[in-house]
């Protein structure tokens, strides 16, 4: 399984990153960013994630992502 971070998981692009890794098969979303002011629950975020993502949208610390990702997806 593939580890995903998505930085910038607050956007348009954002959004659709994360709808996609859902549903990939060999994929799992281990961390989302994004400013301090728009961080919360993804499902709080998107109401169209809810059940389907319950995930903390964190501000950017590259010391987690390094730990919790092989790949980043840049969606600033």
């Amino acid at each position: 399984m593939i580890k995903v971070a998505i930085i910038g998981a607050t956007g348009y692009t954002g959004l659709e990153s994360i709808e996609i890794i859902l549903r990939h098969p060999k994929a799992q979303l281990t961390y989302l960013t994004g400013l301090e002011e728009q961080c919360g629950g993804a499902e709080d975020i998107f109401g169209r994630l809810k059940g389907r993502c319950d995930m903390n949208v964190e501000p950017l610390d590259l010391d987690k992502l390094s730990a919790e990702a092989d790949v980043a997806l840049c969606c600033l």
